[in-house]
């Protein structure tokens, strides 16, 4: 079980190490620094900040606060969240480092979110909630 500040060090150490391995990427690998949004949209890196902190905070919410709600698919969508922020507070831009051309261009962030949302959908789908 997930206590409240077991998922807050769990989103705190998957948000390190994320941002740990986008600095490596930086120095190691060649990247693309994704300065728009989501699958390339349009905006700049404050409408994309203000935008996710919003989310994050919503998410945060129900991850601490819900009592009845998935807690580990919003621990991936979190703290992959917060790493695409931090990288666009950091360096100007999400560091993608994952070229799948022509399917796609990501991160290890962005593929946690992927995840989170994916198990979010199956519990919610394939799972009956116990009463």
């Amino acid at each position: 079980m997930l206590t409240k500040y077991n998922k807050f060090f769990l989103i705190v150490i998957l948000t390190v190490l994320l941002q740990a391995y986008s600095f490596f990427v930086l120095n190691n690998i060649d990247y693309i620094k994704n300065e728009a949004g989501f699958f390339g949209a349009i905006g700049d890196n404050f409408v994309w900040i203000t935008l996710s902190l919003t989310l994050l905070l919503s998410a945060g919410y129900f991850v601490f606060f819900k009592g009845n709600f998935p807690k580990l698919p919003l621990v991936f969508i979190t703290s992959g969240a917060m790493s695409n922020v931090l990288d666009r507070l950091l360096y100007g831009g999400v560091v993608d480092y994952i070229n799948l051309k022509p399917l796609f261009v990501a991160n290890l962030a962005d593929l946690f979110i992927v995840l989170g949302i994916s198990y979010f959908f199956y519990l919610m789908v394939f799972k009956k909630e116990k009463n």
